[in-house]
């Protein structure tokens, strides 16, 4: 991409998002203003230089003059940089909030299929690629208006020599243009190959056990995906960089067959004053500068267009998808009567083996105070159902009603708000970010005593000491969190399935009554059958389908009724207010 029209391109991006700043367009005219006069003050040198250089004495107005361009230059470039740094910090600080508030804003399956590590190194690569490239503005306009200078100066010496300098200039650009193409060609390589790089670090970090305990999957993961994405990576920044090289050499020799040109070639076709050939070449040495800060600057753009492409499509997509925006007062958690499913399906296409998955139609309803277990193998569609239930997923057919009342985009939040979920693969924050209350810390506490995790736990202003523990205390930890929100509907995914015996006992047969006794409805996705006598109700699913719902002791095949239940625990939590 030429150079004006990446600097164009830039400059409307940080314009873009600083429009909330009152006089954005005024501040951001302000650091190109403040640039090109820099440029010019340091370019007046040449003139200035020249004149003495060819004056017989110099005089008092001379010096005059220079002095005063040695103090306007600073002055002008610290102006121009310090604009810069705030509109720079601004948008980017408007771009983040922007990009996270509509993340935020998309539906669960929708991100889910953009994929964490394409929204993650957005964030992580791309947006400090373009803020990195911002300082670019003042540094580029500021060498570009001093080569525009010195080629004004040329044409004020020789208008016929400063002809043939720009037809040698006009070939040596165009000349330059093909290895920058292809070094732009690379690193949009290099950008789509990155998001793979970046899966597989994750995926390296998530699965570090399993990857230490099975060598051939240790092997194969290093071997086939791994080092295979990186040596891609490899490549594609290797060739980017040779051809970035290639173009910064050829920018060099440009510049000694310039000066060739000026010093040997043009004055075999014209007559060439020895003040005016001076002149000229003392302005092409002046420019070699600036020249080669903006070859230089040109492999850091190149990246930065890239990255800015990339910020602007994930920034529309998240748009696209996300559903509209309701500002205002925060959804406060209300009573209900009832959420019936009618007809819902929810349909799943992996394009990794072709497989297919739809769970539904789903015909269900569920009232306060109920204890349900939902079961079934693994892919039978019970985190999904979860999911859906929540509010998490939208149905593609049928509807999902609260009170009679089908829930759509302007009640979904109130609808979240019904629901405290912990999910088998849950996120626990080191905070309780969203709870106040004078006796947060107090009613922490007392749960943290009754989870017996007191002494490893301890929780400040609303902050958690540590979140560094075994998976059934996190869980157990998640658990605080959730009994701390006291929402009408609690969900629970696989909860037991990390506790030791004790907790287990404890979960179901003090837990759930607990939560059914102060008109708590209770959903908790089990494969322990032992304890299903426990509940109101047993949900089970085969392949996407409901093949069960009712009483869990009429489960056709299954007596469980007659099991022998775990002993009962003295309670272990109570309500604390």
């Amino acid at each position: 991409m030429p150079l004006f029209g990446s600097l164009a391109k830039l400059f409307s991006f940080l314009v873009r998002y600083t429009r909330h700043i009152r006089h954005a367009h005024l501040l951001g005219a302000g650091v190109i203003v403040l640039a090109v006069a820099s440029g010019l003050a340091n370019t007046a040198l040449i003139a200035l230089v020249n004149q003495v250089i060819n004056a017989p004495e110099p005089s008092t107005a001379l010096l005059v003059m220079f002095l005063g361009i040695c103090v306007a230059f600073p002055v002008l470039r610290y102006l121009g940089d310090y604009l810069l740094i705030y509109l720079t910090e601004k948008a980017t600080l408007h771009l983040r909030m922007t990009l996270c508030v509509r993340m935020l804003a998309v539906p669960l399956r929708k991100l889910e299929e953009l994929g964490t590590s394409k929204l993650s190194n957005t964030l992580v690569t791309d947006l400090p690629s373009v803020v990195a490239a911002m300082s670019l503005i003042p540094l580029l306009s500021l060498n570009l208006t001093v080569v525009l200078g010195c080629l004004t100066f040329m044409g004020f010496l020789s208008w016929k020599m400063l002809i043939g300098v720009l037809v040698f200039l006009v070939i040596g650009v165009f000349a330059y243009q093909v290895p920058l193409m292809r070094a732009h060609g690379h690193i949009q390589d290099l950008r789509e190959k990155g998001d793979t790089l970046y899966r597989h670090f994750l995926n390296l970090t998530a699965g570090i056990k399993e990857l230490k305990l099975h060598q051939a999957r240790r092997q194969a993961f290093l071997e086939e995906q791994l080092q295979t994405t990186a040596l891609e990576v490899q490549k594609h920044a290797v060739g980017a960089q040779r051809a970035f090289s290639s173009a910064v050499s050829w920018g060099q020799v440009l510049i000694f067959l310039l000066i060739a040109v000026v010093a040997f070639a043009l004055p075999r076709f014209t007559t060439v004053e020895r003040p005016v050939l001076t002149g000229f070449t003392f302005a092409i040495l002046y420019m070699v500068g600036p020249i080669q800060v903006i070859l230089n600057s040109m492999a850091q753009l190149s990246r930065a267009m890239v990255a800015m492409d990339r910020v602007e499509k994930v920034g529309v997509e998240l748009a696209a998808l996300g559903r509209p925006e309701h500002r205002g007062a925060a959804a406060e958690t209300a009573g209900w009567s009832s959420i019936e499913m009618d007809g819902v399906t929810h349909s799943y296409y992996s394009e990794r083996d072709g497989s297919s998955f739809t769970l539904g139609p789903i015909d269900l309803s569920f009232r306060p105070g109920e204890i349900v277990f939902i079961t079934g193998g693994n892919g039978s569609g019970k985190t999904s159902f979860a999911k859906l239930l929540t509010g998490l997923y939208t149905p593609e057919s049928g509807e999902v009603r609260l009170d009679g009342k089908p829930v759509g985009d302007s009640e979904i939040d109130r609808y979240h708000s019904l629901f405290s979920v912990i999910f088998s693969d849950f996120f626990l924050f080191d905070s309780m970010l969203g709870l106040r209350g004078e006796t947060l810390d107090a009613d922490a506490a007392h749960y943290l005593e009754q989870l017996q995790l007191d002494h490893k736990v301890k929780v400040k202003d609303g902050k958690l000491s540590t979140t560094d523990l075994s998976q059934g205390q996190r869980k157990r930890l998640a658990l605080l969190t959730a009994y701390l929100e006291d929402r009408p509907i609690y969900l629970f995914d696989e909860w037991a399935a990390d506790q030791d015996p004790y907790f287990k006992d404890v979960f179901y047969h003090e837990l759930l009554p607990a939560l059914r006794a102060r008109g708590k409805t209770v959903f908790a996705i089990s494969h322990d059958d032992r304890y299903y006598p426990l509940a109101d109700r047993l949900i089970k699913l085969e392949s996407g389908q409901i093949v069960h719902d009712s009483a869990p002791g009429l489960l056709a095949g299954t007596d469980a009724a007659e099991r022998t239940l775990a002993p009962v625990h003295e309670p272990v939590l109570s309500h604390g207010g």
